[in-house]
């Protein structure tokens, strides 16, 4: 296991927290339309720890979007699942006023996305960034390029349609995300109402 301080400088890449978290208040005062993305790693200073993600549509592992929001810089990411792939590709994207920078790619190792292993790789230079596990029943562990342990996600709590999950770094929380798909569940209403009113007619003819 590397030490906390080297651990937080592997995820710094994934959304600037850890030990980089003043280099995140002094690019606050730069605005996101006038940098120049030459890697993943210049979007990280500009992100915070707290997310709420939001599925507007998710069919895993042929198809989905989800919308990621930035709850402490108050920016807009987008997770696309390119249609259709026999292994599962999902691009990260970071939505600015005047363009959309692809700022990281997971490609599944396995068809289909089965085992749960994907490379994170630089979406602008496919620079490898990390390596993502979960074995069955357990938390998503993130591995550095050089095999190392970086980060361990694991869930916090749940209720209510959503689910808390969050990022430590040797045991330290530094990031933390909220998952809710509100479409998902609408459409699961409107489908048990679908079945249901047939049933409850018949009843009433009974």
């Amino acid at each position: 296991m590397p030490s906390d301080q080297a651990a937080a400088g592997n995820t710094h890449g994934f959304g600037g927290v850890g030990d980089g978290m003043p280099d995140a208040l002094r690019a606050a005062a730069v605005p996101l339309q006038a940098m120049q993305f030459r890697t993943a790693t210049d979007a990280g200073p500009m992100l915070g720890t707290k997310y709420f993600l939001r599925a507007t549509f998710l069919a895993w592992p042929f198809a989905g979007r989800v919308r990621i929001d930035d709850m402490e810089e108050a920016r807009t990411l987008t997770a696309s699942l390119i249609p259709l792939g026999p292994w599962p590709v999902i691009q990260l994207w970071l939505e600015t006023r005047n363009e959309h920078v692809r700022i990281v790619t997971m490609e599944s190792r396995h068809l289909f996305g089965l085992g749960n292993e994907f490379d994170v790789l630089d979406g602008l230079t496919r620079e490898p960034l990390a390596v993502v596990r979960k074995p069955f029943a357990g938390d998503w562990l993130v591995y550095s390029p050089t095999g190392d342990l970086a980060a361990v996600v694991a869930k916090d709590h749940s209720g209510l349609g959503a689910a808390e999950f969050v990022v430590r770094v040797g045991g330290r929380p530094v990031a933390s995300f909220t998952w809710s798909m509100p479409r998902a569940r609408s459409a699961d209403a409107a489908a048990e109402a679908t079945v249901s009113a047939p049933v409850r007619r018949r009843r009433r003819m009974g």
